[in-house]
């Protein structure tokens, strides 16, 4: 008689695959070029959107691809290494995002089927 296979688990909630996560490179402005409005407003407590300039990410690039001139409507005072450290609390903050939503749907299938995961 022939060998019944054995395979691995294939869970249905998988943290790593099912929960969608961004591809910026730059989470620090999204691959944008322009520093994100919440991560601004760490550095920049009062800053308003609409009033006050756009700030330039200077951690990746992507605002110089699209804009090779510097110009004067736009806030330059974000450096590489401040940009660094907001990159590194968006990627915290996503993770932390992440984890949550993945304990979330596994409470709801739990909810909902009475299957412990």
């Amino acid at each position: 008689m022939n060998e019944i296979p054995h395979f691995d688990r294939n869970p249905v909630v998988s943290q790593d695959s099912e929960i969608w996560r961004p591809s910026w490179h730059c989470y620090c402005c999204r691959d944008t070029g322009l520093v994100q409005d919440y991560l601004v407003k760490r550095v920049i407590p009062n800053y308003n959107a609409f009033e006050d300039k756009p700030v330039v990410c200077q951690r990746c690039g992507a605002y110089h691809r699209g804009n090779p001139v510097r110009d004067l409507n736009h806030d330059w005072r974000f450096k590489r290494d401040l940009c660094d450290r907001l990159d590194q609390i968006s990627r915290h903050d996503w993770q932390t995002t992440t984890q949550q939503h993945f304990q979330h749907v596994k409470r709801i299938i739990q909810r909902t089927t009475g299957h412990p995961f």
